[in-house]
C-alpha cells in the first residue's frame, strides 16, 4: 500500500502541492492520505516518475510471494519487470539531478575563471 503522506513528509510538499502537480483538488489527497479514495494508478505513475527529484520509495511497494507481485495493492505476475520499471524511474531522476549539477559546477566554474582573469589583468 502507498503512504501518500509519508511521500509528501519526505518531500516537504504540502497536499496542495500533490494536489497541483497532479492536477487534483486538495481534498481529494486528503481523501487518498485517509483511504477514502484511491489514487488512479496514472497519478500514481506520476508520482513515481517524477523529474523534480522526489523520493518516492514509500510509494513502491513490492511484496513477493512465489511467482506473483503484489505491488501497490494489485497482484501480478510480471516477475521482477516491476522493479526494474522503478529502478529505471529512480535513475532518470538521479540522472537528472547530476546534470544540474554539472551545469552549476560549469557555471561556478566560468565565475572562477572571469575572476582570475580579471585579477591576472591588473
Amino acid at each position: 500500500m502507498i503512504d501518500l503522506k509519508a511521500f509528501r513528509k519526505a518531500n516537504g510538499l504540502t497536499q496542495a502541492d500533490v494536489a497541483q502537480y497532479l492536477s487534483v483538488s486538495a481534498p481529494f489527497i486528503t481523501r487518498v492520505e485517509t483511504g477514502s479514495n484511491k489514487l488512479p494508478e496514472d497519478k500514481l505513475q506520476k508520482l513515481i516518475n517524477n523529474d523534480r527529484g522526489w523520493d518516492t520509495t514509500m510509494l513502491i511497494s513490492v511484496e513477493h510471494s512465489g511467482d506473483n507481485i503484489h505491488q501497490n495493492g494489485g497482484s501480478h505476475n510480471i516477475g521482477k519487470v516491476t522493479c526494474e520499471v522503478s529502478e529505471i524511474a529512480a535513475l532518470k531522476r538521479e540522472n537528472i539531478m547530476l546534470r544540474q549539477q554539472v551545469e552549476d559546477l560549469k557555471e561556478q566554474n566560468e565565475k572562477y575563471w572571469n575572476m582570475i582573469e580579471k585579477l591576472t589583468e591588473k
